[in-house]
């Protein structure tokens, strides 16, 4: 089964190397770069058996994210960061749940408070679904909706998608997030550089519920 993985990446040559490595047996990896960060362009071109997208938007996860989506073309895409640890089994476990009905899947990243809350930040999709019906209440063809900055987005895609009762965690299809503030990295400014919009995303989260949940 051929099926696109979405990986976003700024500034980090390292993770590019790195993700790259983990995912060198799949054809149909996208890596999404900005257009400002020629070192990562340059990068992905040399991997050679992958495919560039290149974005043209402001430089955020989720706009890179969004733009690496609009450029698949795969039945089925998986969202991914280039800050995962891809553990063995990831795909086979949340294809199940593809199976089961699902078209949202979301992976498990190995944070406790994260699966507590039954919250993801990688995930596979029906492609086809994301673009007739949309994984946003009102924005089909997008991942995110593009009003977010950074936070908060991924938030909202989980908890639309299980209101609508088409999302699930696959707990056992585990993608972890080596984030700094798991103590599993050192921050950088790819990181932090958004932050400082925490509370506007905040409050556009809390205005969009509105949208979905009574």
């Amino acid at each position: 089964m051929s099926i696109n993985i979405i990986v976003p990446t700024y500034k980090r040559l390292d993770n590019i190397y790195r993700t790259a490595e983990q995912l060198k047996d799949f054809r149909d990896v996208i890596f999404v770069c900005h257009e400002s960060d020629q070192e990562s362009i340059n990068a992905v071109l040399g991997l050679g058996n992958v495919t560039l997208t290149i974005d043209y938007q402001s430089p955020s996860g989720v706009n890179a994210t969004n733009a690496g989506f609009k450029s698949a073309w795969t039945d089925l895409v998986v969202i991914g960061q280039d800050d995962f640890l891809w553990h063995d089994g990831w795909l086979k476990n949340a294809l199940k749940k593809i199976e089961e009905g699902y078209k949202v899947v979301g992976f498990n990243d190995a944070y406790p408070g994260h699966a507590q809350a039954g919250i993801s930040v990688g995930w596979l999709v029906d492609r086809h679904y994301v673009n007739t019906v949309g994984l946003t209440p009102d924005t089909p063809g997008v991942i995110f909706y593009p009003g977010y900055q950074k936070l908060y987005s991924n938030t909202e895609l989980c908890e639309y998608n299980r209101f609508k009762g088409v999302y699930t965690v696959a707990e056992n299809a585990i993608l972890e997030h080596l984030h700094p503030s798991f103590g599993k990295s050192e921050s950088d400014e790819t990181y932090t550089r958004l932050e400082v919009f925490e509370e506007q995303d905040k409050t556009l989260f809390h205005e969009r519920k509105r949208l979905y949940w009574n």
